[in-house]
């Protein structure tokens, strides 16, 4: 199973794919680094990838305003959402960010289990 990601590797959003894997029990998954919110969502609409994930908020910076963007140029179904708390570890402190991840399926396509 193909699961497109907003960014990198080392990325949230790899961590995120990682977290909705691992939460639903998926143990045989490829993460596909698209980079952006936009090729996310194409990749949904062309089902290139089976899901997407990317970031719509975190709460240090509020909406991610690239994911709401790319949404109001795609169709699609937002299946889940959830937060991630992330260690960004500075030389002195950890410095803690939440983002909320979205994880979305072409809008034709019902939801299924894995």
């Amino acid at each position: 199973m193909k699961i497109g990601i907003q960014g990198g590797k080392g990325s949230f959003s790899e961590e995120a794919a990682k977290t909705f894997a691992k939460n639903h029990g998926v143990k045989d998954y490829e993460i596909v680094y698209l980079i952006s919110s936009m090729a996310v969502l194409e990749g949904i609409e062309s089902e290139s990838v089976k899901f997407g994930i990317f970031a719509m908020e975190n709460a240090q910076g509020g909406v991610v305003i690239e994911s709401v963007e790319a949404l109001a140029e795609h169709r699609c179904k937002i299946i889940e959402m959830f937060h991630i708390l992330v260690n960004q570890n500075k030389t002195h402190s950890n410095l803690y960010h939440h983002y909320k991840m979205c994880v979305l399926i072409p809008n034709h396509r019902n939801y299924t289990a894995f």
